[in-house]
């Protein structure tokens, strides 16, 4: 029966990772984490979690495990949908900040594989954008490659290295004082690229990681229903952060977690050039205890503190000064894991108390 059941996962359409739920409980940052969902992040960790699927019942929804063993290796695939079904719909319509009823895209698909301490991760996406009040249409198509590592030195140390090229397409239709105008991307080619080290104590419960990643952006567009140029955008993206996760006392986690990210911008449209620098400190704190054998509870807290700075040239003559602005944005993440036997369930609540709540549950089965 066990055979059969596992026969019957490989088949379905979902195969890869743990819950992201439980995460984004704790902050929402899975890179200061140890969990399942390090192996989209960093695919030569696939190997160290095997025989789990989990489906996300949230937007957006994601039908998620993977399969393997130390034999053939770690399979993994996928599938996540951004329109939810219409029988999922009104169960959480009443949460305005979980539907967006704009947006309508197709099946987005993860691949995974890895054996020992190498993975790779191949994802397809393609999304379909319409603003019926700004008469705005936004086609996104994205093909994802990335080859991870995963290093030992010694019995307490590893690290997470991961390299990916992604090649992107914007097309999209918009209203300029009236007439439509067409943008189609020229081919696009970006880079990105991480790496962690990660050091355990105490028998490997508690838990140190520091790391940091390098991302290149490149967009051209131009501009087809008109002789005008079209635009370029070149991001560069640099993060750092750190996290420290430990057990004060029995079946208590803690979690602290410091992110830095830099993001430099150049927006060039015809002889104007828009320069725009972003600074965001970011400081997570999160708690898992363990109430029962079946009853975990979490709550996480995170503080996001961004700093922009803006610089105008046109015709590289005229410069229009900076402009600096500061926006602050603090969430509150509450949340609870049930395990029942080898089933696993998740739910998040977010901005409980602040905003408008927005919710995530998972449900998932180890074998």
């Amino acid at each position: 029966m066990k055979n059969l059941f596992i026969l019957f996962v490989s088949l379905m359409p979902f195969v890869l990772f743990s819950s992201e739920t439980r995460v984004s409980s704790l902050g929402g940052d899975s890179k200061l984490l140890l969990d399942e969902t390090n192996v989209k992040l960093y695919p030569g960790e696939i190997s160290s979690f095997s025989n789990t699927i989990f489906a996300e019942i949230k937007q957006p929804l994601s039908f998620n495990g993977f399969l393997g063993n130390n034999k053939y290796g770690t399979i993994g695939l996928g599938v996540n949908m951004d329109t939810l079904p219409s029988i999922i719909t009104s169960l959480v319509d009443s949460i305005p900040s979980v539907i967006d009823n704009n947006i309508n895209n197709l099946p987005n698909f993860e691949f995974f594989y890895g054996k020992k301490s190498i993975g790779i991760k191949i994802e397809d996406r393609f999304c379909h954008y319409e603003d019926h009040i700004l008469d705005h249409t936004q086609y996104l198509n994205l093909l994802k490659g990335t080859l991870g590592i995963k290093y030992y030195s010694g019995p307490l140390l590893c690290v997470d290295i991961s390299t990916s090229v992604m090649k992107t397409g914007l097309d999209y239709r918009d209203i300029d004082n009236g007439t439509p105008v067409t943008f189609k991307t020229k081919e696009n080619i970006s880079y990105i690229n991480n790496i962690r080290f990660v050091q355990t104590f105490n028998n490997k419960k508690d838990v140190f990681i520091i790391g940091g990643g390098y991302e290149k952006y490149n967009e051209e567009w131009e501009r087809i229903s008109t002789t005008t140029t079209g635009a370029k955008l070149t991001s560069d993206i640099i993060n750092l952060f750190c996290s420290s996760l430990f057990y004060p006392i029995e079946n208590t986690m803690l979690l602290f977690g410091l992110n830095i990210i830099t993001d430099k911008e150049n927006t060039t449209i015809q002889d104007t050039v828009l320069k725009k620098t972003i600074l965001s400190p970011i400081i997570t704190i999160g708690t898992e205890k363990e109430l029962t054998k079946w009853f975990t509870a979490r709550l996480g807290l995170k503080e996001k503190i961004s700093y922009t700075t803006t610089e105008q040239q046109i015709q590289e003559i005229i410069i229009i000064p900076e402009e600096l602005k500061n926006d602050n944005n603090f969430n509150v993440y509450i949340g609870w894991g049930i395990k029942f036997n080898n089933i696993e369930i998740d739910v998040r609540c977010t901005d409980l108390f602040f905003n408008a709540p927005s919710t995530g549950f998972s449900l998932g089965y180890k074998f």
